[in-house]
């Protein structure tokens, strides 16, 4: 009966759960920390994609039911892109609630919000990290689910083909040339205005070959007296109109990056670029509502024993240009012999 009218209290009703989760503070992942995705709420759950002579436009969402402008122009294409349900179930059982009690104290409130507090946060974290893996991938052009199957494939739906948004880096040639040569790939397929900056995630075999370089080596121990070369770099150094670092993440066994590609450069800066949808979880209470990126909702186990939780996020993760993303292939330094 305590735990009952614990969860019929005003403080874990979706509302306040869900506000809860939102407000929580947790690590953020590397592209969640650069705010690279533009992220909005939207109140139905897939979003179209206007696409015509290589430009890409985002069409303003409107409530489920309402019809949308009509489109005149025969050539133009119009795609539709659902969001991912990523529900998170979780239980509380009453035995955590009891041993979790203050020694001579029978509130139950504070016990059942510590542990919904916890729970709370690992959902949240596990919705962050899957939300950072499906970045990369359309990043990438493909975004996988946990199981390894495609989800999305931006190439197909663009009908682009993958190997016009990849650049291969020799480092026995000139590496400068090569650098500035991705970046004007990369500005060639921005429509409109450019991208602010550019930034170029790398593998450790590709960075530990940038340093290895006597340009890029000369470059450096000009920059400030060589101070650069004297301090850990992996975390990012500029260089030929780029912010080049280290990237080495791993998502429990999967890895973000293809391993066919030794680096990313990605434009920043650009509105409509990489975009971040969420819609609203499919609860009475949240249909046509704007989506927030994470919901709660609890509800007493069968006989009172404890309580069933789930998180859900329901987010879509788009890349509207997948050509200005340049995939990187390199081929490393060859030694000479004897050396």
């Amino acid at each position: 009966m305590e735990m009952q009218q614990a969860l019929e209290s005003e403080k874990f009703t979706l509302r306040e759960l869900t506000a809860a989760i939102n407000n929580v503070t947790v690590p953020k992942n590397r592209l969640a920390e650069l705010k690279l995705f533009e992220e909005k709420g939207i109140s139905t759950t897939s979003v179209e994609i206007e696409y015509k002579d290589g430009q890409i436009q985002l069409v303003q969402d409107v409530p489920r039911g309402d019809d949308g402008e009509p489109l005149d122009d025969p050539d133009r294409k119009l795609v539709t892109f659902k969001a991912l349900h990523l529900p998170v179930p979780a239980s509380i059982f009453a035995d955590e609630i009891q041993n979790s009690r203050a020694f001579g104290e029978e509130d139950e409130l504070e016990s059942l919000q510590d542990v919904i507090d916890e729970k709370a946060e690992i959902i949240r974290q596990s919705i962050d990290m899957t939300i950072e893996y499906f970045r990369f991938g359309a990043i990438f052009g493909k975004v996988y689910n946990k199981k390894g199957v495609v989800v999305l494939d931006l190439f197909k739906v663009f009908e682009l083909k993958e190997t016009d948004g990849e650049n291969t880096i020799d480092f026995n040639d000139d590496l400068p040339t090569q650098m500035l040569d991705v970046k004007r790939d990369s500005e060639k397929h921005l429509k409109g205005p450019k991208a602010k900056a550019h930034r170029v995630f790398c593998r450790p075999e590709f960075f530990n070959e940038m340093l290895k370089n006597e340009s890029f080596y000369k470059a450096f121990d000009r920059y400030n007296n060589g101070e650069a070369l004297r301090e850990d770099v992996r975390r990012g150094v500029s260089w030929q109109g780029a912010f080049w670092e280290e990237y080495d993440e791993k998502f429990g066994d999967k890895d973000p990056m293809p391993a066919k590609y030794g680096a990313v450069m990605v434009p920043e800066g650009k509105p409509g670029l990489f975009l971040t949808r969420f819609a609203p979880a499919n609860y009475n209470e949240t249909v046509n509502t704007k989506g927030l990126p994470y919901y709660v909702k609890s509800k007493a186990k069968d006989f009172d024993k404890g309580v069933d939780m789930e998180g859900q996020s329901n987010p879509m993760n788009l890349c509207t240009s997948p050509l200005a993303v340049r995939r990187i292939k390199f081929t490393p330094k060859t030694e000479p012999a004897g050396a």
